[in-house]
Parts: structure tokens; C-alpha cells; sequence
């Protein structure tokens, strides 16, 4: 499915393209940068998904506004012509819409399957880390005897092995930590479902 501009997208979903302009702004709309322009554009199915609106939106054909006696009788190959053209016309929005009912079923398996999460969970989980990590480092003024003890018995070397060992337990104490917090998400999100 084509990417659409936040214009193209504002009539997709029937509204003004500020408000998808804020939508946009405010991350509840993830842009893609288009390969030929280099600028914002918006994929319909994946926006919508990320809405949390999974309904097919197809533009319906309006009719002309053609002026009094501007039409002609329609020949055999005029008709002809117009039949093709609507039948390709027909085979591209049936195209465009299972590119769209695919895209969208496979969001939907993605986010069940546990690869797609939303960004509040994402967000949530880095300031989770971000507190274990602000907690250990927090911890290295403790190191100020340790160090002037290896400055005085073993110099730079003592030094340098005193903060490569700390550096290995900050990552393993860090790495422990995720690990917990994976597996208290993953249990919270088990005990939601047995709730349901």
C-alpha cells in the first residue's frame, strides 16, 4: 500500500490534516521518511493500527459534475474502453484493499505474538531501566577508599583492574535487573489474561 501524505491521510480518515498533524506530533502516528523526497509520510494501515482502528476506509467513486450536454452517446469501443478501465479501476482498489486487510492482520498477529508493543509499555520499561541503572551508578562514591587503597598498593594497574571489575558487575547487576523485569511483565501480563 502507498504511503500517503498527512493531507491524503486526513481524508482517508475524514478529518483536518492538523489534528493528524498533532496526532503525528504527539508519537501517536508513526511517519516513515519516503525514499524519493526524503520527507514525512504516513503508511494508512500501520497509523490506523496504531490508532487502534483496524476498519477498512476506501474513498467512494463521487459522481461528475459534468456540464449540461457535454456528454455524447457512448460507441461500442468507448464503452468498451470505459469497461476495461473500470475493471482495472476495480482490481486496483480490490489490490489495495487486501494490501491493507493483510498489513493490518499482520499487526494484529505481531502485537499478539508479543514483537509489537506499544510505545506507553516501551517508554515504561526505559524508565524502569533507567532507574536501575541511575541506582548504580549512584553507587560509585562507595569506591573512594577502594580506589586510594589500589593507588597505594598496585598504582594505575590497581587502579584500572579496581574499576574493570566494578564496570563487569555494574553490567551483570544492570543485566539481572532487565531480566526481573522481564519476567514481572511477562507474569503481569498472564495474570491479566487469566483475569480475562
Amino acid at each position: 500500500m502507498d504511503l500517503m501524505t498527512f493531507t491524503q491521510y486526513a481524508a482517508h480518515r475524514g478529518c483536518s490534516q492538523p489534528a493528524i498533524s498533532k496526532l503525528v506530533k504527539a508519537g501517536r502516528i508513526p511517519t516513515t521518511l519516503c525514499p524519493r523526497t526524503g520527507k514525512k509520510r504516513i503508511d494508512p494501515a500501520v497509523a490506523d493500527h496504531a490508532l487502534g482502528e483496524t476498519k477498512l476506509r476506501l474513498d467512494e467513486p463521487r459522481p461528475l459534475n459534468v456540464a449540461k450536454g457535454a456528454l455524447r452517446p457512448a460507441t461500442d469501443e468507448a464503452a468498451a474502453a470505459g469497461a476495461e478501465s473500470n475493471s482495472a479501476a476495480l482490481t486496483k482498489a480490490r489490490t489495495v484493499t487486501e494490501e491493507y486487510r493483510a498489513k493490518s492482520a499482520e499487526l494484529d498477529y505481531q502485537q499478539r505474538v508479543g514483537r509489537l508493543v506499544a510505545i506507553e509499555d516501551v517508554e515504561a520499561s526505559m524508565a524502569k531501566c533507567a532507574e536501575v541503572m541511575v541506582r548504580e551508578i549512584d553507587q560509585l562514591p562507595v569506591l573512594a577508599d577502594d580506589l586510594a587503597t589500589a593507588v597505594s598498593r598496585n598504582g594505575v594497574s590497581g587502579v584500572r583492574k579496581l574499576l574493570k571489575d566494578k564496570a563487569r558487575s555494574l553490567r551483570e547487576s544492570v543485566a539481572s535487573s532487565m531480566r526481573l523485569m522481564a519476567t514481572a511483565e511477562s507474569d503481569g501480563a498472564d495474570d491479566e489474561e487469566e483475569k480475562a
